[in-house]
C-alpha cells in the first residue's frame, strides 16, 4: 500500500489544511521540520523514507497564482516523485506541469467545467499519467460541471473512470486535518464499481486507518496532518511493509 505525504503550497509556503476551509490554513508545525519552508518540509519527508508525494497546488486551484517555481525545485533538488493537483481543467496545463517535472497530474471535480476537459487532459497526457480526483466535502461533490453536481460520489467515480484515467483519488475536504478517520464505507462502495486503483485522502490518523483501507481494497492512502503531529511514525510505515510481507 502506498503512504503518500501531501504537500499543501499556498503563497510559496507549506500550509496545514484544515476541513477544507482554506482561509483559516496557516503554515505547518511539524514534529519532523522546524520550517514551513517547501524545500524543508519535502526534504524532511525524504529523509522519513518517503520516495513520492503529492502536492495540493491551493494558489492555482484557487485561480490566484502558482507554486509551479516551488514544484519545479523540489523535483530538481530532490527527485521525489510527484503527483500534482494544480487545478487542471486543460490539456495545455497538463502539458507544462509534465514538462516541469511533475510525474502524475491530478485532475480534481472541483476545478473541472465539463467532463470533455478530462478527456482531453487524457488524450494530451496518457491516462497513465492522470488521477482523477472525487473532492467532497460534507459528502456534497464540489464541482464547476452541473452535470457532476448532480451525481453522487459513486456516480462520479464511473463518470471519471470512463475517461480513461489512471486512478483514482477519493477526497473528503471536511476529514482534511479532522483527526477523525477515513471514510472506508465509502471507498469500500466505490471500489465496487470502478476498476482503477483508487488512493483515499482525509483523516488518516494511524497505522490501524491505513491497514483498514488496505483491507476493503484502496491502493493508497494521502496523509499529513498524522505524519506532522507524530501520530504515524516511520516504525508504523515499516510495520505495514511487514503485515503485507508475511500475509503474501
Amino acid at each position: 500500500m502506498r503512504v503518500i505525504p501531501v504537500l499543501d503550497l499556498r503563497g510559496g509556503v507549506a500550509v496545514h489544511a484544515v476541513g477544507g476551509d482554506r482561509d483559516k490554513y496557516r503554515p505547518v508545525k511539524s514534529v519532523l521540520c522546524g520550517s514551513p519552508d517547501p524545500l524543508d518540509v519535502a526534504s524532511s519527508l525524504k529523509r522519513e523514507g518517503f520516495d513520492e508525494l503529492y502536492v495540493a497546488d491551493l494558489d492555482s486551484i484557487e485561480g490566484t497564482g502558482s507554486n509551479l517555481h516551488v514544484v519545479s525545485k523540489i523535483k530538481a533538488r530532490l527527485g521525489l516523485k510527484l503527483m500534482v493537483d494544480a487545478g487542471v481543467s486543460s490539456a495545455s496545463k497538463a502539458v507544462a506541469l509534465l514538462e516541469a517535472g511533475v510525474d502524475e497530474v491530478v485532475v480534481g471535480t472541483e476545478t473541472l467545467s465539463e467532463l470533455h476537459e478530462l478527456e482531453e487532459v487524457v488524450d494530451a497526457v496518457g491516462g497513465a499519467r492522470v488521477a482523477a480526483s472525487i473532492d467532497l466535502k460534507g459528502g456534497r461533490l464540489m464541482a464547476r460541471s452541473s452535470k457532476l453536481r448532480g451525481m453522487d460520489a459513486l456516480e462520479a467515480a464511473r463518470a471519471l473512470e470512463a475517461r480513461g484515467v489512471g486512478e483514482l483519488i477519493l477526497l473528503e475536504l471536511s476529514r482534511v486535518g479532522s483527526r477523525g478517520g477515513p471514510d472506508v464505507e465509502l471507498a469500500s462502495r466505490i471500489l465496487e464499481v470502478v476498476e482503477v486503483p483508487l488512493l483515499v485522502g482525509g483523516g488518516v490518523r494511524h497505522l490501524a486507518d491505513l491497514l483498514e483501507l488496505r483491507r476493503v481494497g484502496v491502493t493508497g492512502a494521502l496523509v499529513a496532518t498524522a505524519l506532522h503531529e507524530g501520530s504515524l511514525k516511520p516504525e508504523d510505515l515499516a510495520a505495514l511493509k511487514s503485515i503485507k510481507r508475511a500475509s503474501a
